[in-house]
Parts: structure tokens; C-alpha cells; sequence
């Protein structure tokens, strides 16, 4: 789950819309029109977020309905988030709020989690990691708390 994209993935170097795009996407944010020129840049998509007037909880709730409309039909299944995160270019507090709105939907959903990733190499293009890369320390000890489910 890495929605919206050109927030979890912002200023990466895999993905060439993230590349070409290149700036820095807060979240959440209340300047719509930010991530709307994302997609009429790299898309040429005028119609970008029309149901929206900010990025936040809202947007990832919409996102997350299908899961969640799932887990409702199937009550004898377990849906699980094995995989979500940002990349490290976002500032850290925009990744806090992200986190913690992710895992406030999960969580009140009963869908189990695992964050993406502990550790990203160095030389990895795009890195995800939430430690530090030598001393292996957690980058937030709010974050920390977030993924810990502390929402």
C-alpha cells in the first residue's frame, strides 16, 4: 500500500515519474492543487483527486476501502497489509502523519500490518528504511510508537 505515490515515493530514482517530477510532497496537506499537478505533469491528467480538497486520512480511507469492504464480506478470511511505507526523502513528520494514518485504518479495521522496510542499503535507489544506516537506530521515536501501533 503506497498510496498516494508521489508522496510514499517522492524524489525517488526507480520510478521515472518520481524522478522527473522531483519535488518534495508533504503529507498530509491541505494544498490539493499540489498533488493534482503531480499528475498533470508526469500524466497529463486534469482530472487528478476531483473529489478532493486535501490529502489526509480521508484519501487513504477511500483508498483502503476495497481492503476494508473485503474483510466485511469475508469475515471467515484474514486480509493482511504485508507491505507499506515511505521513502526517506519525505521529511520525517510527514511520514509520521502518513504512518499513523495507515495504521489508524488498519487497526480499526482489524487488518494486520508489516511495515516496509527495516533497513535499505545505502546504495539502494529508492530507501525506505526506518533506521539509520550505521547505527541502526530508529530515524523516530514517534515512529516508532506509530508502527508499534499507538496511534
Amino acid at each position: 500500500m503506497y498510496a498516494p505515490g508521489e508522496f510514499t515515493h517522492q524524489r525517488g530514482v526507480l520510478h521515472w515519474r518520481q524522478l522527473y517530477y522531483n519535488r518534495s510532497m508533504p503529507y498530509p496537506c491541505d494544498d490539493i492543487e499540489r498533488y493534482r499537478e503531480y499528475h498533470r505533469v508526469v500524466d497529463n491528467n486534469n482530472n487528478a483527486y476531483e473529489k478532493f480538497d486535501k490529502m489526509d486520512i480521508k484519501f487513504i480511507g477511500e483508498w483502503l476501502a476495497p481492503a476494508v469492504e473485503f474483510t466485511k464480506k469475508h469475515p471467515d478470511k484474514i486480509l493482511w497489509c504485508g507491505e507499506f511505507g515511505t521513502i526517506r526523502h519525505a521529511d520525517i513528520k510527514s511520514r509520521e502523519n502518513w504512518m499513523r494514518d495507515v495504521i489508524t485504518i488498519l487497526k480499526k479495521n482489524d487488518i494486520p500490518y508489516s511495515v516496509w522496510n527495516y533497513l535499505s542499503t545505502p546504495n539502494v535507489g529508492n530507501r525506505f528504511s526506518l533506521v539509520d544506516d550505521d547505527t541502526r537506530i530508529i530515524l523516530s521515536e514517534e515512529m516508532l510508537q506509530i508502527i508499534n501501533g499507538n496511534v
